[in-house]
């Protein structure tokens, strides 16, 4: 995943002022997802309204991990996040959907079309 140095750089705190972040098709997998989840959790991401995820190869539980963070407080001004077309299942599903009860305040758009849910 090429896009890891990337994701380490922002888990420390890179680009405090990033308002989006699009790694649509970039060939992320769970490992990634682990990344995002540190790099959600920094405060200098507390700016980052848009992200998107889509059309990677995302696992019910790569979603949890990063939906976990968004839980706890990561990413608090987040209006925007796609995750269509990412082999998203049932499991990542409620995991986004729990984020959602306990954080994401700020969430005004949510794209899960092109998944494999039930």
């Amino acid at each position: 995943e090429g896009v890891r140095p990337v994701l380490d750089a922002l888990a420390r705190g890179a680009c405090p002022l990033l308002r989006a972040l699009g790694l649509g098709h970039d060939e992320l997998g769970d490992a990634s997802c682990v990344a995002l989840a540190a790099m959600a959790a920094h405060p200098a991401r507390a700016r980052l309204e848009a992200l998107d995820l889509s059309q990677n190869a995302l696992s019910g539980s790569g979603v949890a991990a990063l939906a976990g963070a968004l839980a706890r407080g990561g990413l608090p001004r987040l209006k925007s996040l796609q995750l269509y077309h990412t082999h998203l299942d049932t499991v990542g599903v409620e995991a986004v959907a729990e984020s959602g009860k306990r954080g994401l305040r700020a969430l005004e758009s949510l794209s899960l079309h092109g998944n494999s849910f039930a």
